[in-house]
């Protein structure tokens, strides 16, 4: 068992186990609700217990799961290959923000109720090291300062109404680079292929699979235009404005919700597979120095 130490709070000791489901987004969506439950109790000491070797999804574990929670929990216990019969002690803190058991569409329940009640602004901040990691990706490829992240969402495993076929997104780089804005593309290395690509489009997704250094070069960007997946849910969290390009914007069930929170920076629907043009034109705003409001929520 690896122990990290985070903080020193005396109040009560409590935890919270994960290792159900847990995706790049949960992790965003972990911190959010995490966050808000830390604001209303800010003196108990909090242990996250993490197993990798459940069923954390692959991209989720080049996550540092320790940074994850770093101004929020005392204690980050990662199980390690081997380890059996653990016992985490304290009280489980689910019935704050996951009702009854950590399932993952309360999660998003939970995330549903925070936009519209939330009193807690994320206190995170991209490490250091990882910033001169993307800087040196950002450099290898000459990319200039004012730049826009189009993170190319084509191959989710579930609920596949999210993809888009990668020749839409390149359209909409394409659309973006004709206004003068430099694209630095990224997305799934091992899927993405060579496509052709226009001129001012930086191919990073190349070199850049690790969702932690992408996310990375997204806190640097003008502008982060992504699909319903887990990074335009965390950029926000860096004050980056998010293009948001969604199949669906409304809610149906008006309870769950999988959309980005703003938190100062705008988030923007955009209708995936329509026109690129009204991407490219908030894009060109943004970067520009005008004032885009956000979509409003239903």
């Amino acid at each position: 068992m690896k122990k990290i130490i985070l903080g020193d709070r005396k109040g009560e000791l409590c935890y919270i186990s994960l290792h159900l489901r847990t995706r790049v987004g949960d992790l965003a969506g972990l911190d959010m609700c995490m966050g808000e439950w830390r604001l209303h109790n800010p003196d108990k000491r909090l242990i996250v217990f993490y197993d990798p070797f459940s069923r954390i999804h692959e991209y989720s574990r080049q996550m540092p799961i320790d940074w994850v929670f770093e101004t929020i929990a005392d204690e980050v216990w990662i199980k390690e290959n081997g380890d059996k019969g653990i016992t985490i002690p304290g009280r489980q803190i689910y019935d704050f923000f996951l009702q009854e058991s950590p399932v993952h569409l309360h999660l998003w329940e939970s995330w549903y109720k925070l936009r519209r009640s939330r009193t807690f602004n994320p206190t995170i901040k991209m490490r250091k090291d990882v910033l001169e990691i993307a800087d040196n990706h950002l450099k290898q490829y000459k990319v200039p300062e004012k730049f826009v992240v189009v993170q190319a969402l084509f191959d989710a495993g579930y609920h596949k109404y999210r993809n888009a076929p990668i020749l839409w997104w390149i359209h909409v780089c394409n659309v973006a680079t004709r206004m003068g804005l430099p694209i630095v593309l990224i997305g799934p290395t091992r899927w993405m292929g060579n496509p052709s690509l226009p001129e001012g489009v930086y191919p990073l997704f190349k070199t850049v699979s690790n969702p932690y250094e992408a996310m990375a070069i997204g806190s640097r960007a003008r502008v982060f235009i992504g699909g319903e997946t887990g990074l335009p849910l965390w950029e926000p969290f860096f004050q980056v404005p998010v293009i948001a390009a969604f199949r669906h914007w409304r809610l149906d069930s008006g309870k769950y919700d999988y959309r980005p929170i703003s938190f100062g920076a705008p988030v923007i629907f955009a209708q995936l597979e329509a026109d690129p043009k009204p991407i490219a034109n908030a894009a060109y705003n943004i970067v520009s120095g005008k004032t885009i409001p956000s979509t409003p929520a239903n």
